[in-house]
Parts: C-alpha cells; sequence; structure tokens
C-alpha cells in the first residue's frame, strides 16, 4: 500500500512525475527481495529520482508513506 507522494514526485532528467505505472512496476522487480531489501531499494530509487533533477531548488512535494507486508 502507499500513498500518492512517491508517484506525484518530480524529478528525473525531464523534470516529471515518477507515475503510479514506474512505482507498480518497481515494486514487482522487488517482489523476491527481503523487506530490509526493498525498503533501501525503495529509499535509493526515491533519493536518485530527486537527485536527478536539473533544477535543485524544488523540494520534496508531498509526503510519502509505502507500507509492506509479509504474507507467509
Amino acid at each position: 500500500m502507499f500513498t500518492d507522494g512517491f508517484i506525484d514526485q518530480i524529478g528525473g532528467k525531464d523534470k516529471k512525475r515518477f507515475k503510479r505505472n514506474n512505482l507498480k512496476n518497481l515494486l514487482l522487480q522487488l517482489q523476491n527481495s527481503t523487506m530490509y531489501d526493498q525498503g533501501i531499494i525503495l529509499q535509493e530509487t526515491f533519493e536518485n529520482w530527486l537527485a536527478a533533477r536539473t533544477d535543485v531548488s524544488q523540494s520534496q512535494i508531498d509526503d510519502i508513506l509505502v507500507t509492506g507486508v509479509k504474507i507467509t
């Protein structure tokens, strides 16, 4: 589960939103990783997305919440 904060972040070299499909694809790629690794990769992806902006004067535009549940 996640809020719209991650997908609405403006970043990348083209200063576009991350978008729902990008997050969905990322989560699908992570599904076989440990919960810990998933958290690290999500954090790194987010930081890299913001860092790739050409205009670094813009800050994070929304709060972000991503929650994972392990079903065994």
